[in-house]
């Protein structure tokens, strides 16, 4: 005996000119699954062949990598998608120009706040080597400027002192450990 069962698959035969509004209403109610639909399309017919719908599909795909490549740039949080009654199909080349518009307007502020970042984290490392002197009453400037002795202020790990003190033994030195 047969019993009704929920259908979790369809197949639709749709003429060429209405497959972008049936494809928006059924991505509208959430239920719409693509399937390669080589078999069913037939070039003699004057329909657009599967390779034709293959590179739409690829196209705004990468359409969808550059926005986010941009928003990433940026910064920008992605969001949530749109609630499902307000996702509609947009023609790939009503987008494109927008699209590229938008990279080339970011493309310098990007730079710009990579070069920012940069000059962040080198002032950071800045702040880390000079840490160790900040409790010392020293000038900055008499340390750079010294005639006849030479002085260097770093950073090592606290195993390599000795190595430090064997290396310099030949010579007059002083060692000041600031932090251990």
């Amino acid at each position: 005996m047969f019993y009704p069962q929920k259908m979790t698959e369809i197949e639709i035969i749709v003429p060429e000119q209405h497959v972008l509004a049936v494809t928006r209403v059924l991505a509208e109610q959430g239920v719409f699954h693509q399937e390669d639909a080589r078999g069913y399309l037939r070039l003699e017919a004057g329909l657009k062949s599967a390779d034709y719908w293959r590179e739409e599909s690829s196209a705004y795909a990468s359409l969808e990598r550059r926005i986010l490549a941009v928003m990433q740039g940026l910064e920008v949080d992605e969001g949530e998608p749109p609630p499902a009654d307000q996702v509609s199909m947009i023609e790939i080349e009503a987008v494109r120009p927008a699209v590229e518009r938008l990279e080339q307007e970011t493309r310098g502020l990007i730079e710009e706040l990579t070069n920012e970042q940069k000059k962040l984290e080198q002032l950071q490392r800045y702040i880390h080597q000079l840490e160790p002197i900040a409790d010392m009453d020293v000038e900055i400037s008499a340390l750079r400027n010294l005639r006849y002795i030479f002085a260097m202020l770093g950073i090592m790990p606290v195993d390599n002192l000795e190595r430090l003190h064997t290396s310099l033994a030949r010579i007059p030195f002083v060692l000041l450990t600031l932090r251990k």
